[in-house]
C-alpha cells in the first residue's frame, strides 16, 4: 500500500519559510542530525513533533501529512501499466518519491493521461462516425459515380474524331455539368471533413492488430499451406487428435505435456516463454509443456497445436508481423500469436474438408464440433477465416464479450464495420445469449441504414467448473448479410416459423439514429432519424 513520506514536505516547507535546519532543530528542542534524518525519511516522525512544525512554518498539518494523496501515488503508479509507456524504466517507488517531493507534479501527469485516455476515445467514436454516417457514405458514392461520368464523357471526346458537331456539343454540355456538380459534392465534403478533422486510425495495440487481419480479410494464405504441409506428419490414420499431437510433441520438440492444478507453481508466468503466447496458456519449462488441468480437452489439443505451429513456422510468423501497419513490439506480439492461433485452426480444420461440411451441414455449428472436435468458439473461428479465392464460404463477422460488455474480440464486414470504441447494440444477440446460457440464440436484426443480418450467438466457459473458482463466461456472436440466411440452418425458415420477426436495433448507443429507443444508454452522435 502506498503512503506519504512527511521529510520531503518538511524540507521543502522548512527552506519555503526561510529557516535553516538549525533554527528549526533549536526551536523543536531536537538535534539538527536528527532533524536531517527526519527530512531525508530516515527516522518516523510523531504526531506531537509534527504538530509543532506545522505550527513553526506556519503550515497546515495536512500540507505535511499528504493526507489524501495516498491515491494520488498509487493512481500515478498505475500509470505503468498503461501500453503507452510500454519498455519505459518506471520504478515502483518513483511515484512516491514525484508526490513526496513535487505532488503539483504529480497531479498534472495524471490529468494529461487523463486527458489522452479521453482524447483517444473522442478519436475512435469520430472515427466510427466517418464510418458509419450515411451522409458520408451516400457523398462518397456520389463522388465515385461523377467521376465516372466524367472519365467517360472525356474518352468519348477524346478517341472519337469524327462525332458529329451536335453530338460533340451535346457531351461537352454533358461534361461541364457533371464536373461542376462533382465540384459541389467535393465542396460538401471538404466542408464535413473541416467539422470533423480527425484520421481513423487506431490508438491501441490491440486496434492495430485488429485492422492488420481485417486488411488481410483473415484469411492467410501462406499459414493454411504451411498448416497443410504440417499435418501430414502429425495426423494418426487421418485424425490428429491429442495422443497423435503429444506423440509428435515428445519424437520432434522432444517435450511433455503436463497439466498441473490452478494451486500448483506451473512457471507460466515466467519470463522465459518459448515460444510467446497469452500468459496463461502453455509455458515450456524443463522440456514439460505445462498448461493448467483446468482446459476442456478440445483447449489442451488446439494449445498443443499452436505451440507445434509456433515452433515450427516462427521465421513465417515473424516475417508476417513485420509490417509496417503493427507499429509496436505489444503489437506483433499480439498479432503474433493470433497469427499462430490461426495456423493451429487451419491444422486442426482442414480448409476444403472443413467448407465441405460447413456447406453441407448449413453452417450448424453444433455438428461441425461433433465432427472436427473443436469448441463453439474455436469453429466460429474458423468459419470466419473461410475466404479463399476461388473457394470461400459464408462472409461473417465476429464479436466476443463478457457479461460487463467488454468486447475481447472482433472481426467486422465490409458492409458492417464493428464500432472500435464502446460495445455493441444491447439488442444483439450476442448479450441477449447470457439471459440463455449454453444454448445457441438466433436473431435477424435490422440496421438504422434498412440492412439486414442474421446473428448466431452463445456462451462459452473458458475454464472447467471446480469449487471455489469463479466463472470464465463469454458470449461469442458470428453474423452475416441477411442474402445468406438460407444457406444457414439457422435462417432457413425462420420467416415462417417467427413470424417474420425481425429485431431493429443499432451498431451502439452513440451510432444508433433511432430516438425511441428504451435501451439507449449514451447519446447519438449520429443525426437523429425522423
Amino acid at each position: 500500500m502506498a503512503h506519504v513520506r512527511e521529510g520531503f514536505r518538511i524540507r521543502k516547507a522548512r527552506k519555503d519559510y526561510g529557516i535553516t535546519q538549525t533554527a528549526l532543530a533549536k526551536e523543536l528542542g531536537i538535534s539538527v542530525s536528527y532533524l536531517n534524518l527526519i527530512e531525508h525519511n530516515k527516522r518516523s516522525i510523531g504526531g506531537r513533533l509534527l504538530s509543532n512544525i506545522a505550527r513553526i512554518l506556519g503550515v497546515d498539518l495536512s500540507q505535511l501529512t499528504g493526507y489524501g494523496d495516498t491515491r494520488l501515488i498509487q493512481d500515478l503508479t498505475n500509470l505503468s501499466g498503461d501500453a503507452l509507456f510500454l519498455g519505459l524504466a518506471m520504478e515502483p517507488h518513483g511515484a512516491q518519491d514525484i508526490i513526496d517531493r513535487e505532488p503539483g507534479w504529480g497531479r498534472a501527469l495524471l490529468r494529461l493521461h487523463s486527458g489522452y485516455i479521453e482524447a483517444n476515445k473522442m478519436v475512435e467514436a469520430l472515427s466510427d462516425r466517418l464510418n458509419h454516417d450515411r451522409f458520408l457514405v451516400e457523398l462518397s458514392h456520389k463522388i465515385l459515380s461523377q467521376i465516372t461520368s466524367v472519365r467517360s464523357f472525356a474518352e468519348i471526346l477524346n478517341e472519337i474524331d469524327d462525332l458529329p458537331e451536335a453530338t460533340r456539343q451535346r457531351y461537352i454540355s454533358l461534361l461541364a455539368g457533371v464536373s461542376s456538380a462533382l465540384g459541389t459534392t467535393a465542396k460538401k465534403l471538404f466542408a464535413f471533413m473541416d467539422e470533423v478533422d480527425m484520421t481513423a486510425r487506431p490508438t491501441t495495440p490491440a486496434g492495430e492488430v485488429e485492422d492488420f487481419f481485417i486488411g488481410k480479410q483473415n484469411h492467410f494464405p501462406m499459414l493454411e499451406q504451411a498448416a497443410e504441409a504440417l499435418r501430414p506428419r502429425i495426423e494418426v490414420s487421418g485424425e490428429i487428435n491429442e495422443l497423435a499431437l503429444t506423440n509428435y510433441l515428445s519424437k520432434q520438440h522432444k517435450a511433455m505435456l503436463k497439466r498441473v492444478a490452478p494451486t500448483e507453481e506451473t512457471g507460466i508466468a515466467s519470463s522465459s516463454l518459448t515460444p510467446t503466447p497469452s500468459p496463461t496458456d502453455y509455458q515450456l519449462v524443463d522440456g514439460h509443456l505445462v498448461m493448467q488441468a483446468w482446459h476442456q480437452p478440445e483447449t489442451v489439443r488446439f494449445l498443443i497445436a499452436q505451440f507445434i505451429f509456433e515452433g515450427e513456422y516462427a521465421d513465417m510468423l515473424d516475417s508476417l508481423v513485420a509490417n509496417e501497419q503493427l507499429s509496436s513490439d505489444d503489437a506483433r506480439q499480439r498479432a503474433r500469436r493470433a497469427l499462430a492461433r490461426y495456423g493451429a485452426g487451419a491444422l486442426l480444420f482442414p480448409y476444403e474438408s472443413f467448407l465441405e461440411m460447413a456447406e453441407a451441414v448449413r453452417y450448424d455449428i453444433q455438428v461441425l464440433q461433433q465432427r472436427f472436435g473443436g469448441s463453439f468458439e474455436q469453429i466460429c473461428h474458423r468459419l470466419v477465416t473461410l475466404q479463399r479465392s476461388g473457394s470461400h464460404g459464408v462472409p461473417f463477422l465476429y464479436l466476443r464479450a463478457d457479461p460487463a460488455g467488454n468486447i475481447s474480440k472482433r472481426f467486422s464486414l465490409p458492409n458492417l464495420r464493428l464500432p472500435r470504441h464502446g460495445s455493441a447494440c444491447p439488442l444483439w444477440a450476442l448479450y441477449r445469449a447470457f439471459l440463455s446460457p449454453n444454448q445457441i440464440v438466433s436473431q435477424r436484426v435490422q440496421l438504422p441504414d434498412e440492412q439486414e443480418f442474421l446473428f448466431v450467438a452463445r456462451t462459452v466457459d473458458k475454464q472447467a467448473k471446480a469449487y471455489g473458482t469463479a466463472d470464465n463466461i463469454y458470449s461469442v456472436l458470428i453474423g452475416c448479410d441477411a442474402i445468406y440466411a438460407d444457406r444457414l440452418v439457422y435462417g432457413a425458415g425462420r420467416e415462417q416459423i417467427q413470424g417474420n420477426l425481425v429485431t431493429k436495433a443499432g451498431i451502439n448507443c452513440p451510432l444508433c439514429p433511432r430516438p425511441q429507443c428504451a435501451h439507449r444508454a449514451h447519446a447519438p452522435i449520429l443525426p437523429v432519424l425522423n
